[in-house]
């Protein structure tokens, strides 16, 4: 999670300014750093569609911001509300980096603790192995 986070930090200064999200990008980054995770939600729920329209879903600007939503449900034990945002961002790293990634990996663990909270215990174990397998691949 934290490559993401060094991605956007990386790629905002070469980004034109006169993108109308990148202000969002940026305020829920800075909400998330301080951990204000119920303003990042807010911020980054409002700009997830026009970061869509301006960046496309397989930008790491979109899967960013949903990241950001679904660790900010995660740290506010929020697992519930979480668990369609990890959904999302699993299926995008899916398709931008495949599923022999270590980034892949990263999400199919998030999910697995996001399913034993739930008590989906057949679902945590399930995610948990897929997740081994991608590791003895990478």
């Amino acid at each position: 999670m934290r490559i993401l986070i060094l991605c956007f930090l990386f790629l905002l200064p070469f980004i034109s300014r006169g993108q109308g999200s990148m202000g969002s990008i940026q305020q829920a980054m800075q909400l998330f750093d301080k951990g204000d995770f119920e303003g990042t939600i807010k911020v980054a729920v409002k700009a997830i569609p026009q970061v869509k329209q301006e960046f496309g879903e397989k930008s790491p600007f979109y899967d960013g911001l949903i990241m950001f939503v679904a660790l900010s449900h995660f740290r506010l034990y929020q697992y519930k509300e979480a668990e369609p945002w990890f959904v999302q961002h699993i299926d995008l790293v899916k398709q931008i980096n495949g599923e022999s990634s270590a980034e892949y990996m990263a999400s199919l663990n998030m999910i697995a603790q996001i399913y034993r909270e739930l008590g989906k215990y057949n679902d945590a174990e399930s995610s948990y192995l897929k997740g081994a397998v991608v590791a003895q691949k990478i």
